[in-house]
């Protein structure tokens, strides 16, 4: 008789959450509604929110600064 299937699913492991205020750049304006893609979360507590121009600029400066990092661009559209 065959084993049975092996669930291989990771379960475990909690999602990386990033919660922002809004889900519109932090660099393009307060009247800005550009849709976010990446997200950050700075180890000093503060959260950023990016479209993908701003994200693609700011993300190695983020990494430098060890932020948690939600990377959604490759959801852009063309």
């Amino acid at each position: 008789m065959d084993a049975p299937p092996q669930d291989i699913v990771d379960r475990i492991r909690p999602a990386t959450v990033v919660e922002v205020v809004d889900d519109i750049c932090h660099a393009c304006g307060p009247g800005s509604k550009t849709r976010a893609y990446l997200y950050a979360k700075l180890p000093n507590g503060e959260t950023r929110a990016y479209c993908g121009h701003h994200g693609t600029e700011k993300l190695p400066s983020l990494k430098e600064q060890r932020a948690t990092i939600i990377d959604l661009r490759d959801r852009i559209e063309p």
